[in-house]
């Protein structure tokens, strides 16, 4: 019990941060139980998850303490530059904005459209293919089930267009509050980007396999 407590030891203080540097002073006359109830709302689901996988774990050893602690820590940026905080705050105090007032938002079905356009820089290319690299490092690490490629895109391809989906509908509610709405979108070429990363650092894992097999 107390390995694994500290092995979530990081996560919680990095949620806590990011969470104190969310709150702090961007919520003026907003209910404070709103707020608590908004972050709730927001860090809930991972904590579940995390506590969930820290209970599935049988040997707690050095190594295996440190992997699953930066994995927590990098799960929760992932979240933290993706999907948090979604505005629950705004969906509880203010009213829906008439029809013609609302914002749709944007999305992109085409592949490789948004890649090939001028506009787009390489640090939102880039950024997108190191997302979820360290995600193919460390599920093989953590699951031995998913050091197999086919389980392991399957993964990774619900993982990227979960975190699509999540945007695309937090700015869909957003848009009929708001009148600055989030400007997350849904883009295919995000999910394209993100696979390839993930696939990247899944390659990674297999080099340091056969790299260790043939030092032996």
């Amino acid at each position: 019990m107390i390995r694994k407590t500290i092995t979530i030891i990081p996560f919680v203080m990095v949620a806590c941060l990011k969470t104190w540097d969310h709150v702090y002073g961007n919520f003026p006359g907003i209910s404070v139980w709103i707020v608590f109830i908004h972050i709730c709302l927001n860090l809930l689901p991972i904590f579940v998850f995390v506590c969930w996988s820290v209970s599935k774990v049988r040997q707690w050893i050095g190594l295996n303490m440190v992997i699953h602690a930066c994995f927590y820590v990098y799960l929760f940026f992932v979240l933290y530059y993706t999907v948090l905080y979604i505005p629950y705050w705004r969906f509880m105090t203010q009213p829906v904005l008439p029809p013609e007032e609302q914002v749709f938002p944007h999305y992109n079905l085409i592949p490789f459209k948004t890649i090939l356009e001028t506009s787009i820089t390489p640090v939102n290319i880039w950024g997108n293919i190191f997302l979820l690299l360290p995600l193919g490092i460390f599920v093989p690490l953590i699951h031995p089930y998913f050091a197999r490629i086919k389980p392991f895109l399957l993964l990774a391809l619900l993982v990227s267009s979960g975190i699509e989906s999540v945007q695309f509908m937090t700015a869909l509610m957003d848009g009929k509050f708001a009148e600055y709405p989030s400007e997350r979108s849904l883009d295919v070429d995000d999910i394209i980007l993100n696979m390839s990363g993930a696939v990247i650092g899944f390659g990674l894992y297999k080099l340091r396999g056969r790299m260790k097999s043939l030092i032996s």
